[in-house]
């Protein structure tokens, strides 16, 4: 048994020997060299490695400087830029902006939108036919100390409102109320709108245009800029 193990470990010496000094090298069992030329051997694209002096350091980081200028300039102008707008006009206030706005910025760096009407429930008195039972009707509302509001342009003079809702349900209720205290001709209707009401929007103005935006819509009734979260 100790003379096995002796050959094993004279054995196992001599190969060791045989591939430290590549005698198995054409087997490709070698050692691999560590000279010089061979180490040139093994390195990947070694004709593209240069060396840069100080010059060509600063142009190689030019680029991303430059990138890191042009971020911090874009966010720095998107923090000018907001959503405004103004509110609100009627068909005669909005057509004279309309013109200046044309004039003096681009179409589409402005709108006009128009407001959905809101639906609105009076309680009415009227119409009269003469001015006379029309004075009449106010000076017997007055001795009854109701508040009321007299109507005396548009589609529904010569009339009287005694009470402006936002439901049909909650005018009912009031004209009940009326009716108790002897109010027995009036009536729930709903409010007619003729004219129509605008907003003028800029959808991204920068802020140092809305002094000279404010000063063009003073002319109009003089409306400022407010945010888009905001509603009118």
């Amino acid at each position: 048994m100790l003379r096995l193990v002796v050959l094993l470990l004279i054995l196992a010496n001599g190969l060791y020997f045989a591939w430290s000094h590549r005698i198995f090298s054409e087997l490709g069992w070698g050692k691999a060299p560590q000279n010089e030329p061979h180490r040139l051997q093994q390195q990947i694209n070694p004709e593209r490695i240069r060396v840069l002096d100080i010059n060509d350091a600063r142009v190689q980081n030019q680029p991303a400087q430059t990138s890191a200028t042009l971020t911090a300039t874009t966010a720095s102008t998107n923090v000018n830029i907001q959503c405004l707008h103004t509110g609100t006009y009627s068909d005669k206030q909005i057509e004279p902006l309309r013109n200046k706005l044309s004039a003096l910025m681009p179409a589409n760096s402005w709108r006009i939108e128009e407001i959905p009407s809101q639906q609105k429930w009076l309680i009415y008195m009227g119409k009269y036919a003469n001015s006379s039972m029309f004075e009449l009707k106010k000076a017997e509302l007055k001795k009854m100390q109701l508040a009321f509001i007299p109507v005396n342009e548009g589609p529904m003079a010569l009339g009287i409102t005694l009470g402006q809702f936002p439901s049909q349900a909650e005018a009912n209720q009031s004209l009940n109320d009326l009716s108790k205290r002897g109010i027995r001709t009036a009536k729930v209707v709903q409010e007619i709108v003729n004219e129509k009401n605008y907003l003028l929007v800029f959808p991204a103005i920068d802020t140092d245009l809305i002094p000279k935006i404010n000063a063009l819509t003073a002319t109009a009734s003089g409306k400022p800029l407010k945010s888009c979260n905001i509603k009118p």
